[in-house]
């Protein structure tokens, strides 16, 4: 196992939280980056430190049910194996209607998973992200049925794991056992517990992070758990109103209005008031927090969530310039 990314384990100076002695399993880190975006590219380079990259998107049409690639994978690493998301996403909209189709016609589910299977293999991924998104309980038994026709297929052309996206709250169309059977891992999505369409505050307070993660940990084992964890954060302009921010970003406009930054002292997140809007971000401490909680509950393996958008310390680069911290 590669020498953990965030320094965690080891502590990173006053920023992070020390791992417990008695945590002993190694820690798995995987990268989450938006498709087309060269930043999150140039972080796993920095870092080369990421068991996974989640850098591949295959769309399944809404109108032939086949897979397209529609961005191209810059993030082509020797040492670091990638794996893709498969997902409804297009138009600007999850398609889960896809999913109740495909259910519905053996030869087309079939035949879909046998064509999403040979673009992974392709692309030379090794494992392959569900992202179903828009589901229902209504739409579990559809979900179930092309979850496992997926894996089978990929397990069948040894790619593994094949990972299913869950949202952290939404148990009814998404119950984790279930879906634990037709899938090696869970990838849970406990992020945006503020974002767009909500108040201002933490994209993941540790309370809220740890009371998501338990119960999915509990309905699928902790062994079988890999959480996502956001490292960017969101400024808001008036409630609902958010636009996503990065570390860099918030720097930079701490910087140019001479504002400070203050750490919340109950969700642990950095906080400031800029140029009329409100920012909420996370960072190094915040993460190490997340990922200490996360292991004392059994769970090793961790998503970057949007990389490209951290704290310079994520890389472990002594050199980068800190955000400016309240006096």
């Amino acid at each position: 196992m590669k020498r953990a990314w965030l320094l965690v384990a080891a502590g990173l100076g006053a920023a992070c939280v020390r791992i417990p002695a008695t945590t002993t399993v190694p820690v798995s880190w995987w990268a989450f980056s938006d498709p087309g975006d060269a930043s999150p590219t140039q972080s796993i380079a920095a870092s080369r430190n990421i068991d996974v990259a989640l850098t591949g998107w295959i769309v399944i049409d809404s109108a032939t049910y086949r897979p397209v690639r529609p961005y191209e994978d810059s993030a082509l690493l020797s040492s670091t194996a990638r794996m893709a998301f498969v997902t409804t996403y297009q138009g600007g909209r999850h398609h889960p209607e896809t999913i109740r189709g495909l259910a519905t016609d053996r030869e087309a589910m079939n035949n879909a998973a046998s064509l999403i299977v040979a673009e992974a293999a392709g692309g030379g991924y090794s494992g392959l992200v569900l992202d179903f998104a828009g589901m229902t309980a209504r739409d579990l038994d559809a979900l179930l049925l092309v979850s496992r026709t997926i894996r089978d297929s990929a397990h069948a052309r040894g790619i593994r794991p094949v990972v299913i996206a869950v949202p952290a709250a939404d148990t009814s169309g998404y119950p984790g056992q279930l879906l634990a059977n037709v899938s090696d891992l869970l990838l849970v999505l406990s992020f945006d517990q503020h974002a767009k369409g909500t108040a201002p505050g933490s994209p993941a307070s540790p309370e809220w992070f740890g009371q998501k993660l338990r119960a999915r940990a509990s309905e699928a084992g902790s062994n079988r758990i890999v959480a996502a964890i956001p490292v960017d954060g969101y400024r808001w302009i008036r409630y609902g109103d958010a636009s996503r921010i990065s570390f860099a970003e918030a720097n930079r406009m701490l910087e140019r209005t001479g504002s400070y930054i203050e750490r919340d002292p109950v969700t642990h997140t950095l906080h400031a008031q800029v140029d009329n809007a409100e920012i909420w971000v996370s960072d190094a401490e915040l993460v190490g927090i997340l990922v200490r909680d996360a292991r004392r509950m059994g769970v090793n393996r961790f998503v970057l969530w949007r990389l490209g958008g951290e704290d310079p310390r994520l890389r472990a680069d002594p050199d980068s310039q800190m955000i400016r911290r309240s006096r």
